[in-house]
């Protein structure tokens, strides 16, 4: 079997060593080359950052889009679903690789789909923690990391600390910020998805308790909270938590 990797950044080269160790060859596609999947081809990894995810999957031929894995941030089932996508292998990803640095795992990824055990293999050959999920608790996993990630970016740009002093010491803020953005998931999603609000919450809780060391922002961190806010617009929703934050930010 052959894996095409689009977008062989950091994450996309730990998985790229995990399914080397597991006997599987990867095919580098790097930015600018067209996408050209084989029939040796069992899958399509796309790897590109979250601004670049429409137009690669865009890319990917009408043919291989039942053969395309996904492990971004920011996802909710919209996101393929719109470039004719069906039934992706989707990794809900919960470790970072920098360059230059070892790997930091958060908690266990955890990976739905099609080809999700090849993909636990991986990640446990290269000591990343992963377990497989059914697909009935794909959309919760994928918001309960949006929550996590657009949640710890915002609050950082305004609090800055960790994750963990997020909840020690900025308890009663942080769950408005988190509510604010859980509602922004929301309208991403098909209008029969049910999720538990209390429920989400407390699971992106314990995330941040999970590493309470971790730091909360990164270089896209003004990006995600501006893209959160876009959203939460053209959904008709309010967002005071938001916006308070980005008006009180350096502007990128």
């Amino acid at each position: 079997m052959r894996v095409l990797l689009v977008g062989p950044g950091q994450l996309g080269r730990v998985i790229a060593g995990g399914l080397a160790a597991c006997g599987v060859s990867v095919d580098p596609v790097r930015r600018g080359e067209a996408i050209k999947p084989t029939a040796a081809h069992g899958s399509v990894l796309v790897a590109v950052g979250e601004r670049d995810l429409d137009g690669a999957l865009a890319s990917v031929p009408y043919a291989q889009r039942a053969r395309v894995v996904l492990l971004q941030n920011e996802l909710v089932p919209a996101s393929w679903e719109a470039h004719g996508v069906v039934d992706p292998t989707v990794l809900v990803v919960w470790f970072e690789k920098k360059r230059g640095k070892a790997i930091q795992v958060v908690r266990e990824t955890e990976v739905s789909g099609p080809h999700a055990s090849l993909f636990v293999r991986a990640l446990d050959a290269m000591d990343v923690r992963a377990t497989e999920i059914p697909e009935a608790e794909l959309t919760r996993a994928l918001v309960v990391k949006n929550l996590y990630i657009v949640g710890a970016n915002a609050l950082g740009l305004a609090l800055g600390g960790t994750t963990g002093e997020l909840v020690s010491r900025h308890r009663e803020r942080t769950e408005s910020v988190l509510r604010e953005i859980l509602a922004i998931e929301r309208s991403r999603l098909a209008k029969d998805e049910v999720l538990d609000d209390d429920d989400v919450i407390r699971r992106t809780i314990d995330a941040f308790l999970a590493d309470p060391s971790h730091g909360t922002v990164g270089r896209t961190a003004k990006e995600r909270l501006e893209r959160a806010i876009t959203r939460a617009r053209a959904a008709g929703l309010t967002t005071p938590a938001l916006d308070a934050i980005a008006a009180s930010s350096p502007s990128s």
